[in-house]
């Protein structure tokens, strides 16, 4: 496939999640359905490793690997915790939304698929939160001397 051919594709799948989103708000959202909306960001994360930085903010993060990207998770989180404590609930929603992208870039940097962590997550359901926290610090020796746990 030549470089002019594989941009082509990836405006055109670019360009079907785009509709899909669109079709999505007007049906009511129903693209949420199965993390369509988080898989479709991934997908169009994975394809602007190695783009140029100079065209891509995905790109640029991606490029500066783990401590960029752990950076702009943590400002984001930030963000979030500051608008949740007296914004309109349309700015939680935006910070929200930052945090998540951030946090799929952050993942890509280390080649973790969002799958992983719903497995993970899927793992804990229906654990009790307490009973999950205690059996994660008796494996991390230490953590809870951290605050990580």
């Amino acid at each position: 496939m030549t470089v002019g051919e594989s941009r082509q594709a990836s405006e055109s799948r670019q360009a079907s999640e785009s509709r899909q989103a669109s079709e999505s708000r007007q049906n009511g959202g129903a693209m949420n359905a199965g993390g369509a909306v988080l898989d479709g960001l991934e997908r169009v994360i994975a394809s602007r490793r190695g783009a140029a930085v100079d065209r891509s903010y995905t790109a640029r993060l991606l490029a500066g690997g783990v401590a960029a990207c752990g950076a702009k998770v943590t400002e984001e989180a930030a963000e979030l915790v500051a608008a949740a404590a007296g914004e309109p609930a349309e700015r939680v929603v935006a910070e929200a939304a930052d945090l998540l992208y951030h946090m799929l870039v952050l993942l890509a940097t280390r080649d973790v698929p969002l799958s992983a962590v719903e497995e993970e997550l899927a793992r804990r359901f229906g654990v009790s939160g307490l009973e999950e926290k205690a059996a994660r610090t008796a494996v991390r020796p230490g953590a809870a001397a951290e605050g990580t746990a």
